[in-house]
């Protein structure tokens, strides 16, 4: 809808700036900065369902005065659900949210997802800032995601470096 309507913006501005009225062409611009932020997904992975759930996410962490980024890109259509890469996504999330929360005041708040496709394999990764020292409890969400991953024979790996964890999944699509 946005590059759709893009053609009569930038003439909107054109008129503006060529009739001198540079405040009313600065305000106009200004509102479409705000309106490409506010519809721009913070990932566009090539699967809608995927996308939609990093946005949610993605949005409530940003909401947070967490920095996100994701660099993944998913086959689409796929061999695994939707519903399985949302298990998997939104349980890492979730966790990476809360210890991000949760981590101290001056520690830098992030999280990363990324993730690629190689051959007949799917990697995953969130990584994410958190306490040092603070212990990883396994629960239900944990459990959940370890039943997808090994529903296509891969690997789920929990990797902890100081203030840095990584949750990282490995899926066979082939």
């Amino acid at each position: 809808s946005f590059r759709h309507d893009i053609k009569n913006h930038m003439t909107v501005v054109r008129e503006l700036l060529q009739e001198q009225k540079l405040q009313e062409a600065q305000r106009y611009l200004d509102d479409l900065q705000y309106l490409a932020e506010d519809m721009s997904f913070p990932c566009n992975t090539n699967n809608p369902t995927v996308d939609i759930l990093l946005q949610n996410k993605l949005g409530i962490a940003r909401n947070h005065g967490i920095d996100v980024s994701c660099f993944l890109q998913l086959p689409h259509p796929c061999s695994i659900t939707d519903m399985d890469f949302c298990i998997i996504l939104s349980n890492a999330l979730d966790n990476a949210i809360w210890a991000c929360r949760k981590a101290k005041a001056d520690t830098e708040r992030y999280l990363r997802v990324g993730g690629s496709v190689q051959g007949d394999f799917i990697f995953l990764q969130v990584e994410n800032s958190c306490n040092s020292g603070s212990f990883f409890n396994p629960g239900t969400g944990f459990a959940n995601m370890k039943s997808v991953v090994d529903k296509y024979h891969g690997t789920l790996e929990v990797e902890r470096e100081g203030a840095v964890f990584r949750l990282n999944a490995l899926l066979i699509i082939g």
